[in-house]
């Protein structure tokens, strides 16, 4: 292992292993045991349904994706996208993201760059949805009266103005190739003539994944399928405030609806932090603090903790299996699974 990767695992952890202490500190066992004791089980059975409808509207946002490079069958995407996301809770530091775009190519022939620009897109046109999705229910909690916390806002902010620049330069690739090659011989010319013509050959490659953008019905049904992907997400995490007991202290009413798409757009904030397998650490503790902020109570509360737990382990759940399903089929291979998500793999992609 180099020092690089040594380094990588070393950090992965220890961000996981701090964020764990912040959200499990103070926890009684006694107190989360008999929390546990009283889940509604079988809401468990339908958040796994929530979970499946997910995995069906990311798989076919995917797909639609891909069909300006090429038409890829269903089965062949649903099946790449859930060993994909299978390896994305699996490994640190989202190192699965790059298995969809080497198991596409091996199965339908697509360029790792062109379908790596897809996932750039997505987890892009996800960024900015979803902080739509926070101003909106954060106006929504204002006009209700709820006090929402200023670092909220500010996330919120920071995040809709990052990855909001990052469609424009997207657009900008798409609409501009040639000046994106010239500030490639610009910047490499004059170091070596060999990786100018590679970065060339790169960037053009990827600009071929951006094929959506001039057709706007395909970039107006591929936003349709996000709202609705985050839409059901929520109504999910809402169900599981009614299996764990989620009650606001005052009145002992479920928290509102629009709360579990504020914790929603919370979780995507913590697993953008860099961590170990399955965003252990920061998926937790950022829903831990935006659960006990609406129910009033600390974040050590047993009934709190039990819902980061099973979310945490119902989500881990449904990924790894509808994955395991196709490697152990040997649809997808465990070696191909492997080179997808090693690095030195992209060294010279095609």
């Amino acid at each position: 292992m180099t020092v690089r990767k040594t380094a990588n695992v070393v950090l992965s952890v220890v961000l996981g292993l701090g964020f764990l202490w912040l959200t499990f500190r103070g926890v009684d066992l006694d107190d989360l045991m008999g929390a546990f004791r009283n889940v509604s089980w079988w809401y468990l059975a339908l958040y796994l349904v929530f979970l499946t409808a997910i995995q069906l509207v990311r798989t076919t946002r995917w797909a639609v994706m891909l069909e300006p490079i090429r038409k890829v069958p269903f089965r062949t995407v649903y099946a790449v996208s859930s060993v994909g996301f299978m390896a994305l809770v699996l490994l640190p530091f989202r190192l699965g993201e790059f298995a969809r775009p080497f198991l596409i190519k091996e199965k339908a022939g697509i360029s790792i760059t062109a379908a790596t620009a897809t996932v750039v897109v997505e987890r892009i046109l996800d960024a900015i949805t979803i902080s739509v999705i926070l101003f909106v229910t954060l106006l929504v909690l204002a006009k209700s009266g709820f006090q929402v916390p200023g670092w909220l806002v500010n996330s919120g902010v920071v995040f809709f103005l990052v990855f909001f620049a990052l469609l424009l330069v997207c657009v900008y690739m798409y609409k501009r190739p040639d000046h994106i090659e010239k500030i490639c011989h610009a910047v490499l010319g004059w170091i070596s003539k060999g990786l100018q013509d590679k970065a060339v050959s790169l960037s053009n490659k990827f600009i071929g994944g951006l094929r959506i953008f001039p057709d706007w019905r395909r970039v107006a049904n591929i936003v349709l399928q996000s709202l609705l992907y985050w839409c059901i997400n929520a109504s999910g995490l809402y169900v599981m405030f009614v299996a764990c007991g989620i009650r606001e202290a005052g009145t002992g009413a479920v928290p509102p609806y629009v709360a579990a798409y504020v914790l929603l757009c919370m979780q995507v904030v913590g697993i953008s932090i860099p961590s170990g397998p399955a965003f252990t650490g920061p998926f937790d503790y950022f829903t831990a603090i935006t659960v006990a902020m609406f129910a009033g109570l600390p974040h050590s509360a047993p009934q709190v903790q039990v819902y980061v737990i099973l979310v945490h382990g119902m989500q881990l759940l449904q990924q790894s299996l509808f994955g395991l399903v196709y490697v152990l089929s040997g649809y997808v291979s465990f070696s191909s699974l492997l080179k997808g998500t090693s690095l030195h793999e992209f060294d010279d992609p095609t």
